[in-house]
């Protein structure tokens, strides 16, 4: 960038002298200055781009904030002062934007802030409200709310040439697009703020002395206020509207960009991802899910899997106040082809609190099917009065039985995390030094992100050395993170949301040398593991039934550990899903299915020595048909076993096969992906004991 030259600037647009420009003017020359420097800064531009849509956006004066994110403000503050002029004083003519309120707002920009500084594609996408809140103003000591008139006195806002159509039940508006450049600190690039407007909108509604105006011209009045009074139907339905004029005018934008950048949309996924700012956007996930299905030719089921894989929610309140929830009458006003496709499934909605008016008010004679495992007390009490079973949701069985194409979700997401994570076991075998239990954490985190199927960790990587290895649930933090030696065991558990499906397992590595104890117990528990994943059982088992078979091998030698050997394991959802589990003890009021076709249920026997070390092995097993009244289990994991840190002469010769077993398997399939080095690595350690 050029050398700034304020003096030079002052003559060619006022003709005069720097000293002799007014306060105000010489603002006008900086805001100038400003956009002139921004608008020559690319915008970040990547694959992926983030749609961060917010109903507020709190971004304050603008002037000194970009002034420094451009690198200019000290090279401005000293020649202003050499010229007899206060930066200070001329920053008080800018007119503070009126996008947002409070908190919520506040957020949105530091979120803005924060990408642009670390050089992410990504962009804000909300309203350009014309009085944005009001004005408190006192008259006659009484306060009074006035008209926030911002935009008459603004210079920030950049005509953008996109415009979309939105339709409600009976009627259309057009929007327009204006920009808000948002650079980034110390960074040579931008992104945007994207501020929807409707090139209808009539500010002749508002009085100059008052916020009130008519609600029931939408056309006209959608943009005009943040938060319109709801306290009337009318203001009430007015939100409803302004959202939704919001929501389809960021999908549309973010779909069209999408094609711009290479998505057939069948992969758009791959090219934007949704924050959801609060409750107020939520409505952009049918609205995307419309668009995809109505617009653009995909089928709704793919469609509701791409949005289901691309949005995201910033719980900002947990306030009922806050909380957005719109009536089916009301949303079938606003955007019918949202309200007709629920009505189509047989949804009915309703206010969330209503349920206990609703459940107080059912006829005594009717049974209500009530799971006291989960129900909370108020439902309780509110079906004190009617016949009730006790019996376990189904829905949580019906989702613990995983579908066909689930389970090929599964071995994807499990071919694709073998490879990540036998890449981290090749860099930890050969260069055990140089990471921290931290670090190891993050690089395993960066090796599964390389996959562009990767959502995120499906919990925080357990990396724990040495002693920590004997704290069940140990997370490293920067005050418990100790280096990584050249000996004794790691023991790591870890996994992964993939889009298809969920990853967790954990693998107990030597680093170096390890003791005949530690030899001995690792080889113990693989033995329990083994048992286990081998085990063929009859239909109507239950896990508690089977937890037996991991534990044997300690058990004959007087030893155990204290936790369960399995859970169940949802789809790309919680990593820990009931009801399926492994464990000897009878829980109370908590359900114990049989085990069935399709269920994924984690293998993870351990033994912990306190102080000294922790040896966990843990595989998912995907439960499968063996005959017409028989079942057995497929691994579903695919990581190699360290046989550095085994005993190997404890095995016996079946456990012996099937370690070979699974170690063809693993070498067969992670192979082809792997790098030469790290392919002759995971050859030498899968080699036939």
């Amino acid at each position: 960038m050029p050398r700034i030259n304020l003096a030079d600037l002052a003559e060619q647009s006022f003709g005069t002298s720097l000293e002799q420009l007014d306060d105000r003017r010489i603002y006008k020359l900086l805001v100038k200055l400003v956009q002139e420097r921004s608008a020559a800064c690319p915008l970040n531009n990547g694959k992926k781009k983030l749609y961060y849509i917010s109903a507020e956006f709190l971004i304050g004066k603008l002037l000194i904030n970009n002034m420094i994110d451009l690198g200019i403000y000290d090279e401005v503050k000293d020649q202003l002062t050499a010229a007899g002029h206060d930066l200070n004083k001329i920053e008080e003519f800018e007119v503070e934007p009126s996008l947002g309120n409070g908190g919520l707002g506040r957020l949105a920009a530091c979120f803005l802030d924060s990408i642009a500084t670390l050089g992410l594609t990504g962009d804000g996408v909300g309203l350009n409200y014309h009085y944005g809140l009001f004005r408190q103003r006192f008259v006659d000591n009484q306060q009074k709310a006035v008209p926030d008139e911002w935009l008459g006195e603004q210079d920030i806002l950049i005509d953008d040439d996109r415009s979309y159509t939105v339709e409600f039940g009976d009627f259309a508006v057009t929007s327009k697009l204006v920009n808000i450049d948002v650079p980034g600190y110390g960074q040579p690039t931008k992104n945007r703020l994207r501020l929807f407007d409707l090139a209808s909108v009539d500010d002749g509604l508002v009085p100059g002395s008052s916020i009130d105006f008519d609600k029931t011209e939408i056309a006209k009045n959608l943009t005009l206020f943040l938060y319109p009074d709801d306290s009337d139907e009318q203001g009430r339905l007015l939100r409803i509207y302004q959202e939704y004029f919001m929501v389809s005018n960021a999908a549309q934008l973010l779909i069209d960009e999408a094609v711009e950048r290479g998505s057939n949309l069948h992969d758009l996924a791959d090219y934007a991802v949704v924050q959801i700012n609060d409750t107020h956007p939520t409505m952009v996930i049918p609205e995307l899910i419309r668009l995809l299905t109505t617009e653009h030719d995909i089928e709704f089921d793919e469609a509701v899997t791409i949005v289901r894989s691309m949005v995201a929610y910033t719980n900002h309140t947990i306030l009922a106040e806050a909380l957005e929830k719109w009536p089916l009458a009301s949303l079938q006003k606003v955007s019918p082809a949202i309200a007709d496709a629920l009505a189509a499934d047989g949804v009915t909605l309703r206010p969330y609190g209503d349920i206990y008016d609703r459940l107080s008010s059912l006829p005594a004679e009717d049974c209500v099917l009530l799971d006291s495992a989960t129900a909370n007390s108020q439902i309780t009490r509110a079906l004190a009065h009617a016949r009730t079973v006790d019996a376990p949701s189904p829905a949580a069985a019906l989702k613990a039985v995983k579908s066909p194409g689930e389970q090929d979700g599964f071995r994807r997401a499990h071919l694709l995390d073998g490879v990540a994570l036998t890449r981290f076991l090749y860099r930890l075998k050969t260069a055990p030094t140089g990471l921290t239990e931290v670090s190891a954490a993050a690089l395993l985190h960066a090796l599964r992100a390389e996959s562009d199927e990767f959502l995120e960790d499906s919990f925080d990587t357990i990396a724990a050395y040495g002693p920590h290895g004997a704290v069940v649930h140990y997370e490293p933090t920067a005050e418990t993170d100790v280096p990584l030696e050249a000996r004794g065991l790691l023991l790591c558990d870890s996994g992964g949301h993939y889009r298809g499906g969920t990853t967790d397992v954990t693998r107990t590595v030597a680093l170096g040398p390890v003791s005949d104890a530690e030899r001995r117990m690792c080889t113990l528990v693989l033995q329990g593991h083994i048992r286990l994943a081998m085990a063929r059982f009859p239909k109507g088992v239950t896990g508690e039934n089977l937890d037996v078979l991991a534990r044997i091998p300690l058990w004959q030698q007087g030893l155990d550990y204290n936790h369960g050997t399995g859970h169940g394991v949802g789809c790309v959802l919680s990593v820990h899903e009931s009801p399926p589990s492994f464990r000897w003890r009878i829980v109370e009021n908590t359900p114990h299915p049989a085990l069935e076709t399709g269920m994924v249920i984690s293998d993870e026997p351990g033994y912990y020595e306190a102080g000294q070390y922790g040896i966990r092995h843990e595989s998912l097993l995907l439960v499968q048909p063996d005959g017409d009244d028989f079942l057995r289990f497929e691994v579903l994991t695919l990581a190699p076993f360290d046989r550095d840190a085994l005993d190997v002469s404890l095995l016996s010769d079946e456990e012996r096969r099937w370690l070979n077993d699974y170690h063809r398997r693993v070498r067969e399939a992670l192979s082809p992906h792997l790098s030469a080095e790290e392919r002759r690595w995971l050859n030498d350690v899968t080699q036939p004991l």
